[in-house]
């Protein structure tokens, strides 16, 4: 009743309840903004700054060995 918890999508977990901001400021009012990213969506960021190409993301995507988001497309 003190409405200390939100509920947000967690994609494909679900439903996922976290705490409010603990402070509440009347004109400025704090708000849960951030969530989880969706399984592999910065899988190709993520890779390619450990150095690997484009071509060995896309045999590692293609091999099940890491994930990238349902109907991603594929940024180069």
């Amino acid at each position: 009743h003190m409405d200390l918890l939100v509920e947000r999508d967690g994609g494909f977990i679900g439903p996922v309840r976290q705490p409010r901001p603990m402070w509440q400021f009347g004109e400025t009012p704090a708000h849960v903004t951030s969530s989880m990213g969706a399984t592999g969506q910065h899988t190709r960021a993520v890779l390619r700054e450990q150095g690997l190409s484009d071509a060995r993301i896309d045999t590692l995507i293609a091999d099940g060995i890491v994930a990238e988001p349902d109907g991603a497309a594929h940024p180069r």
